[in-house]
């Protein structure tokens, strides 16, 4: 491992990184325990399997309060990295589609859920109908791995924000926002 330049140290002293490349990302991974109730943004990367290692580090190792992914490419492939978070996570402004914003709630641990914010994406349209019914059967039969949810601002048409609201009234689950 490197030493750490005065750059780095100002990276890992910060109370909110801002994660834009992945040298920093390896930075925080090799120093993890240095992370402990932090907010930690990754800005603006492509998030690949092949780097899931970091992330383990970060998220599981590492004790954040918070990851926040802001304008990232996060693909099929990549949801591994979703699977060992074991705190709460953003995933705003990334384009996710239904489909993906499924895979993610299904690669969470039900037994150790965690706040999932993922607004600001476009999962209304096509797929939201699979999402939706997810989303249902889990919080139905108690294992979801999500302990809040934050659905807004994703074009989720009308018909659809009842029905969820009607099926969050009739679970009596109120955890999920929209």
């Amino acid at each position: 491992m490197l030493p750490l330049t005065i750059d780095n140290e100002q990276l890992l002293n910060q109370e909110a990184p801002v994660v834009t490349n992945l040298e920093e990302l390896k930075i925080l991974a090799n120093n993890y325990e240095r992370l402990s109730g932090k907010v930690v943004t990754i800005q603006g990367i492509t998030i690949r399997r092949n780097i899931c290692d970091l992330f383990h580090k970060i998220t599981f190792y590492g004790k954040l309060k918070l990851i926040c992914f802001n304008n990232c490419n996060i693909r099929s492939d990549s949801i591994p990295v979703f699977r060992d978070i074991s705190c709460s996570f953003a995933v705003n402004n990334c384009n996710l589609t239904a489909d993906t914003a499924e895979d993610i709630l299904r690669s969470l641990d039900p037994y150790a859920a965690v706040d999932a914010d993922l607004s600001n994406n476009n999962l209304g349209g096509e797929g939201f109908d699979q999402l939706l019914k997810y989303i249902k059967d889990v919080v139905s039969a108690g294992i979801q791995g999500f302990s809040s949810l934050n659905l807004t601002n994703n074009g989720i048409n009308e018909k659809d924000i009842e029905d969820l609201k009607e099926f969050i009234k009739t679970e009596k689950y109120s955890a999920i926002t929209i």
